[in-house]
């Protein structure tokens, strides 16, 4: 009887230890990504600025690195596990935003974040997909554009990181070129 209970209590003991080491393993932190460092910018910054803001629904209020596989079930809206952006996408591109378009004369700019996310075709392929829809004023006429941008990259977190810096800056591209006409318009 009292060889049982040493028994039992080496055994509950045992368990105790198992558990415990198990729960002095930490799970690593996120992996954490950004756009990257900005794009070298050529001419001096304008005396008024645009002042750039961007929104996005709460749904990319968020530092989840969202993608979607687009060959299985594209309705489904999944988030990497292990790693996460620096800061929300929205916060992100207006950091862009700001640095890019600061030579380009100045005003509002209300810029909509519609989709930042990864969409694979396969396995093996992906692209980045931005989609925005900016606002401004300027000479008192209103003017708007859409954007829709595909950057291909690599499947996986990694990948969606290296290609969203260039599809921001593509976007800040465009939105300069609008500006730029809208501006040039009588």
């Amino acid at each position: 009887m009292k060889t049982q209970r040493v028994l039992l209590s080496m055994s509950g003991l045992g368990l105790a230890l198992c558990l415990g080491a198990c729960a002095l393993q930490s799970v690593p932190p996120p992996r954490l990504f950004d756009l990257g460092p900005m794009p070298a910018l050529s001419g001096a910054g304008a005396a008024n600025p645009w002042r750039v803001h961007v929104h996005a629904s709460d749904d990319f209020d968020t530092s989840a690195m969202r993608y979607r596989l687009m060959y299985t079930d594209p309705n489904a809206v999944l988030a990497y596990r292990d790693s996460r952006w620096s800061a929300p996408p929205a916060q992100l591109l207006r950091s862009r935003l700001d640095a890019a378009l600061a030579a380009n004369g100045g005003g509002e700019l209300q810029v909509e974040l519609l989709a930042f996310e990864q969409e694979f075709a396969s396995p093996d392929r992906a692209v980045v997909r931005l989609r925005a829809r900016a606002s401004w004023e300027q000479g008192g006429v209103a003017h708007g554009a859409d954007f829709d941008l595909r950057v291909d990259a690599a499947p996986d977190a990694a990948g969606f990181a290296a290609a969203a810096g260039p599809a921001c800056d593509r976007l800040a591209a465009q939105l300069a070129q609008q500006l730029g006409s809208d501006g040039a318009k009588p």
